[in-house]
């Protein structure tokens, strides 16, 4: 009888276990794919984030930025900040100088177009004699020095 109960009990053990090993491996499987369903849904949201985005900056751009008659150039670059949950615009514009001096003037800026704040710009005057002037160069964080020291706050918030 205790050999008939210790058998019974092995029997029932090794059944159970087996069951439990293929309960547990389903569910593993489950949970790879419910993961893979999330991750490829996370890129969608991530896609449509910036295309809307894209077309919020280039919306934003032609109301701020219109075309005038002495701009020879005016370009601007757009970046959705997965981190920051918004959507910022880097702006590049070129007027024509106004006195025998100045070929002319740049004027760079970085924009938090949601909140319509910008966060840095510089001015730069291109002299005839081929020489450049930084007229202004500032930062929410500081004044900068040079158009390089710009360029590297600027790109914290065009990179994620």
């Amino acid at each position: 009888m205790r050999f008939l109960c210790l058998f019974l009990f092995g029997v029932g053990s090794i059944i159970t276990t087996g069951c439990d090993k293929d309960r547990i491996s389903r569910l593993e499987k489950e949970n790879r794919e419910l993961k893979a369903k999330l991750e490829k849904s996370a890129v969608a949201q991530d896609y449509d984030l910036q295309a809307r985005c894209s077309k919020d900056a280039e919306r934003w751009f032609d109301e701020h930025f219109p075309a005038e008659r002495e701009t020879r150039s005016v370009t601007f670059t757009n970046h959705y900040g997965k981190a920051m949950n918004t959507c910022f615009v880097q702006v590049d514009n070129n007027f024509d100088g106004k006195s025998r001096l100045v070929t002319y003037y740049t004027v760079g800026s970085l924009w938090n177009i949601y909140e319509n704040r910008e966060l840095a710009d510089y001015q730069l005057v291109h002299m005839n004699d081929l020489s450049d002037r930084l007229v202004k160069c500032t930062t929410t964080e500081k004044t900068c020095s040079t158009v390089e020291e710009f360029d590297s706050f600027v790109q914290r918030y065009m990179k994620n």
